[in-house]
């Protein structure tokens, strides 16, 4: 028996610091929404301490009022059994709003009592990093000039339908294919030296050159090449606009 209790202490004291030491803000409520317990985390996340928090209803605690009625619902479909994901905006202590991904789970007593165990992670870097993309994105596609992107081996990597109706060839077509499919023979050096610039980090100016389309018709063009960096500052390609001039 003693041995029974002596094991059963330590799995409590693991839980409990498994449950302190999670990197995610984490909560425990009854099936009524009612705070039991929080971490640390979720004190650096919300702003509230143990003592603001325990007791009150966690829906009503960190959820903006035209939110409560899903925070209700997310409460009880966890209440009833069921495991929920969702990402949404929850708000912090000083009114402030942030984007959430919470992870809602039911945790099961001896009794059979069910426990809401939820965990909020702050996505609020990436919702505006992907907002960020969604913008670029809409620019790219609605310019009137041929904007495209490439590896630093010259390879085709987007196209937007600027440049379909441009050059003739689909995104399809293009995407996958080296950029001198681009160039006149005449001019098949010129694609290696710009990829040597951009893989030493130089700058290359804008130019104009000429360019031949998916029927081998010429057009003198304007050409604008930028490099692609990731976040670490490394340049992983090169962006450029081509106009036609």
């Amino acid at each position: 028996y003693q041995r029974v209790e002596q094991a059963l202490s330590m799995e409590t004291a693991y839980l409990e610091e498994l449950f302190e030491s999670s990197p995610q803000a984490t909560v425990l409520a009854d099936n009524d929404s009612v705070v039991l317990r929080i971490n640390h985390e979720f004190t650096s996340l919300f702003g509230y301490t143990k003592k603001e928090a325990v007791g009150r209803s966690l829906d009503e605690l960190v959820a903006p009022s035209e939110f409560l009625d899903e925070a209700h619902r997310i409460t009880q479909q966890v209440a009833a059994g069921k495991r929920v994901s969702v990402e949404t905006v929850r708000r912090r202590k000083d009114g402030s709003r942030v984007d959430v991904s919470i992870l809602g789970a039911p945790v099961r007593f001896g009794a059979g009592q069910v426990v809401v165990y939820g965990i909020y992670s702050d996505v609020t870097e990436r919702k505006q990093i992907e907002l960020e993309q969604a913008r670029q994105a809409a620019i790219i596609a609605s310019s009137f000039d041929a904007v495209m992107s490439k590896s630093l081996e010259g390879v085709i990597t987007s196209w937007n339908p600027a440049a379909e109706a441009m050059f003739g060839y689909t995104a399809r077509e293009a995407i996958g294919q080296h950029m001198a499919m681009l160039i006149p023979p005449e001019l098949g050096e010129e694609e290696p030296r710009i990829l040597d610039r951009i893989h030493s980090g130089e700058e290359v100016k804008p130019f104009e050159t000429i360019r031949q389309d998916k029927k081998g018709k010429r057009m003198h063009v304007s050409v604008t090449i930028s490099p692609i960096r990731d976040r670490a500052g490394r340049i992983i390609g090169a962006s450029k606009i081509v106009r036609d001039i």
